[in-house]
C-alpha cells in the first residue's frame, strides 16, 4: 500500500514537471493543542494551536534551516479580548539535556488595516504590554500578535516555554511546547512554467 503510494506520487511529480526531494522540517510533539498542517509547498511543517483563554489562541511554529531555527510566535486575540505575557522571554530547552536558554522576545507586530482592507501601516508593542483585540480589520476576525526569533543552532528536539500571562484579567500558566525534527518528502520543479 505505501510502495503504490509512492510511486503515484513519484509518476505525479514527473508528469507535472516536478521531482519529490528530502527536507527537513520541524513538527510540534502534540498534547492539548492541535498540529495544523501547512501546504508543504508554501509553509512547509506544521504549526501548533492551542487555546490559551477566551478569545485568545496561541500559535507556534517552527522552521528549520541548515544551521539555525526560526521561531514564529503569536497570538490571535477575537475583539474585546486581552492578553499581558508576564515576562518578556521565551525559555528554550534543548530535549538532549545540553542546554536551556532565555531567549528575549522583541516587539510584536500588528498589522493595521485601513477601512477598505488595503494593508496600512503596522503597530509594534513591547511583549509586557496588554494586548488588546479590537477589530483593527473586520470584528468576526481576530488580531494577529506576531514576533519572529532566529537561533543560532538547529536542534533535533527542543521545546519553548511561553511565559505566564492574563488573559481578560485571568491568570494562565505558562505553556511548554515539543517539536522535533522529521524528513519529509517535498516537491520541487524541475523548470519553471
Amino acid at each position: 500500500m505505501i510502495a503504490r503510494a509512492l510511486i503515484a506520487v513519484a509518476v505525479t511529480s514527473l508528469v507535472a514537471g516536478c521531482i519529490p526531494l528530502p527536507a527537513k522540517y520541524y513538527f510540534p510533539v502534540a498534547d492539548s493543542g492541535v498540529r495544523e498542517h501547512s501546504s508543504l509547498c508554501t509553509a512547509p511543517g506544521a504549526q501548533y494551536r492551542y487555546e490559551i483563554g477566551k478569545g485568545v489562541t496561541g500559535l507556534v511554529s517552527a522552521i528549520h534551516e541548515e544551521r539555525s531555527t526560526e521561531l514564529w510566535l503569536s497570538f490571535d486575540l477575537n475583539h474585546g479580548s486581552t492578553l499581558q505575557l508576564a515576562d518578556d522571554v521565551l525559555m528554550l530547552n534543548l530535549l538532549d539535556g545540553s542546554r536551556a536558554v532565555s531567549i528575549p522576545l522583541s516587539r510584536f507586530m500588528v498589522p493595521a488595516w485601513s477601512p477598505d482592507r488595503k494593508a496600512g501601516v503596522a503597530e509594534y508593542y513591547a511583549p509586557t504590554d496588554k494586548f488588546s483585540g479590537n477589530s483593527r480589520r473586520d470584528p468576526t476576525q481576530p488580531d494577529r500578535f506576531s514576533v519572529t526569533m532566529r537561533l543560532p543552532y538547529a536542534p533535533q528536539q527542543f521545546s519553548i516555554v511561553v511565559p505566564t500571562a492574563r488573559v481578560n484579567g485571568q491568570h494562565i500558566p505558562s505553556k511548554e511546547i515539543r517539536f522535533t525534527l522529521k524528513e519529509v518528502l517535498t516537491v520541487a520543479a524541475l523548470c519553471s512554467h
